[in-house]
C-alpha cells in the first residue's frame, strides 16, 4: 500500500499531465483551453474515442492511486483522493502555461 500524502498526489498529478501531453502531442491536439471545468467534454470531443484518452491517459491514474492508498473507488475518501489528483494536475498545467507565456 502506498503511503498517502502530498508527495503521492503530486507524483500522480505529474504522471497524469505527462501522459495526457504525450498523447496530445502524438495526435496534434492543443490542450491550452483545457480546464478542470471542461476536461471531460473537451477530451472526449478532441479525441472522439468514447472517453478512452480521458480515462486511460488521465483520470484512471487518480483512481489507481486512491486504490493503492487502500480506498474503494466509490468511497467518499477514494473520490476525494481522485479529485485531489485531478485538481493538482490542473494546477500543474496552469503553472506550465504561465511559465511558457512568460518565456514568450
Amino acid at each position: 500500500m502506498i503511503n498517502y500524502g502530498i508527495a503521492g498526489v503530486i507524483y500522480t498529478a505529474i504522471t497524469m499531465v505527462e501522459s495526457l501531453q504525450e498523447i496530445a502531442k502524438e495526435e496534434g491536439v492543443d490542450l491550452s483551453s483545457l480546464t478542470i471545468e471542461n476536461f471531460n467534454n473537451k477530451l472526449d470531443d478532441w479525441f472522439d474515442d468514447g472517453g478512452e484518452v480521458r480515462c486511460l491517459r488521465f483520470t484512471d491514474y487518480g483512481m489507481t492511486y486512491a486504490m493503492d492508498c487502500g480506498h474503494e473507488i466509490e468511497s467518499d475518501r477514494g473520490c476525494e483522493i481522485q479529485w485531489e489528483c485531478i485538481e493538482k494536475a490542473f494546477e500543474l498545467l496552469k503553472k506550465q502555461r504561465r511559465f511558457k507565456n512568460e518565456l514568450l
